[in-house]
């Protein structure tokens, strides 16, 4: 391949043509601009590397759906809300949207308590061993009380719980001076876009699967009071007229979290079929509405690569059938 002439002494260089400057370039959409967001703020991969791989375009595409200010541009960012991990971005973002300071205080201190156990687990001495010293004890201890609880189907230090409204999730994860039981709630008569995974017929959802999450620490020589915390917690959350409350009232804590920022897609459409569910037809209605409205719109934009999956169609569309019947 032959060598390119050099550029004339003197000769202006080419500025570049922005992308709002083409014409056969589309400036990007509300969806894409929030996955541009999430690339961008996502972590290294490296262990040692804390900065976003592009930090200055998950800006860029935050300060751009702030500039749009349509409601499906409000819309991506209380989506982003609950997926971004950058605190910095979150707080930009919160102000965007006019958040209370008080909701974005209370969200700030639970990811920097999430990321300061995630530095602690990651730069202990001896990870292997107590990785093995926990997965002995579940093996011996924890996992012969679970299975007499109900929780009879496990994988490793994951237990499962079916009931006839949802699935019960509890796993073990090593740590300084114990272990961290994961709990989590996966509601059946919320439909899917896509199937969780299963074993022998039997829903095995994962970690971020599940509609409710929260978590026990059980420091070594009280793991008995944190299985009964534990107890207590999955008990709490069966009534559903208590888990429409938090969701209508939208805070999350570190005992219970996991159901998407107040006022994003994934909030309405969870909101709207726990209350279907609790026979609140009236919240049913307008939240399913919301989401349906939403979604609709989005398999509308001819860029979206979910407008070619009729899993996702089909999940749209129940979702307008019971926002109208609801």
């Amino acid at each position: 391949m032959g060598r390119r002439a050099p550029r004339p002494v003197g000769a202006a260089r080419r500025r570049p043509v922005a992308p709002s400057e083409g014409h056969d370039r589309p400036l990007p959409r509300g969806g894409e601009r929030r996955d541009r967001a999430l690339r961008g703020a996502a972590p290294s991969p490296h262990p040692k590397v804390t900065t976003a791989l592009c930090h200055a375009a998950a800006s860029g595409a935050i300060e751009a759906l702030a500039e749009i200010g349509t409601p499906a541009a409000y819309a991506e960012l209380r989506t982003l809300l609950g997926e971004v991990r950058r605190r910095d971005l979150l707080r930009r973002v919160a102000a965007v949207l006019g958040e209370p300071l008080e909701a974005t205080l209370a969200r700030d201190d639970r990811v920097r308590r999430e990321k300061r156990r995630l530095v602690e687990v990651t730069a202990d001495p001896e990870p292997r061993e107590r990785q093995r010293a926990a997965a002995q004890f579940v093996r011996n201890e924890l996992a012969p009380t679970l299975r007499g609880a109900g929780f009879d189907d496990s994988s490793g230090r994951t237990f499962w719980r079916h009931l006839d409204d949802r699935v019960e999730r509890l796993q073990a994860k090593a740590h300084r001076g114990g272990l961290t039981l994961e709990l989590g709630i996966w509601l059946r008569f919320v439909p899917r876009p896509y199937p969780v995974p299963e074993r022998d017929g039997r829903e095995r959802p994962g970690e971020l699967a599940c509609d409710l999450r929260g978590n026990v620490h059980a420091l070594s020589g009280n793991l008995e009071a944190a299985g009964r915390v534990s107890a207590f917690w999955f008990a709490r959350w069966r009534p559903l007229p208590v888990v429409l409350r938090r969701l209508r009232d939208g805070t999350q804590t570190d005992d219970a979290f996991g159901w998407g920022a107040a006022g994003s897609p994934q909030h309405h459409v969870l909101t709207g079929y726990v209350a279907r569910a609790a026979g609140n037809a009236e919240v049913a209605r307008a939240q399913l509405s919301l989401a349906a409205a939403y979604y609709r719109g989005e398999l509308e934009e001819l860029s979206t690569e979910r407008a070619a999956e009729p899993e996702w169609v089909a999940w749209v569309e129940r979702l307008e059938a019971d926002a109208a019947g609801a």
